[in-house]
């Protein structure tokens, strides 16, 4: 996404968007299945966020789309939080699936635990400095949430 001012004043974002990676409906789909609540936490506006979601056919997965309220809004932790705490999940029971050392970083400061794909912004290896699980297809995220 990125954004556009105009003499120096919001005007709006264009949209760069990219395709599902593979597996990822598949993998929705199993977690939906073993009754695990999915929720997106993205840095995203809230507006591009249910766009891109819809746009992609996934929004029947997802219980709540948590992003940005505006361009000014803090932080995906502080949205996270924000969250957890109105929704009473306990930290301890979330996992956050991300592809870059930040998602790791906002997973710890929310309390949860953390799988990383490396299919995504970050390389392998750097994300395996995370000490947290890599994956390398989303085939294995069921996989790894199963009680």
């Amino acid at each position: 996404m990125v954004h556009i001012a105009i003499d120096g004043r919001y005007a709006g974002y264009v949209l760069i968007s990219d395709q599902l990676k593979p597996h990822a409906k598949a993998a929705l789909q199993a977690v939906q299945a073993m009754g695990i609540r999915q929720n997106i936490l993205s840095a995203c506006p809230q507006r591009p966020l249910e766009h891109q979601v819809e746009a992609r056919g996934i929004r029947p997965y997802f219980g709540q789309l948590l992003g940005l309220g505006d361009i000014y809004a803090k932080s995906k932790v502080e949205r996270g939080l924000q969250y957890l705490q109105q929704s009473g999940v306990d930290p301890a029971q979330a996992v956050c699936v991300g592809d870059t050392l930040h998602d790791y970083e906002v997973s710890r400061a929310l309390g949860a635990r953390c799988v990383l794909f490396s299919g995504g912004h970050q390389s392998q290896k750097r994300l395996e400095t995370a000490g947290v699980p890599v994956i390398r297809s989303l085939r294995e995220l069921p996989g790894l949430l199963e009680i």
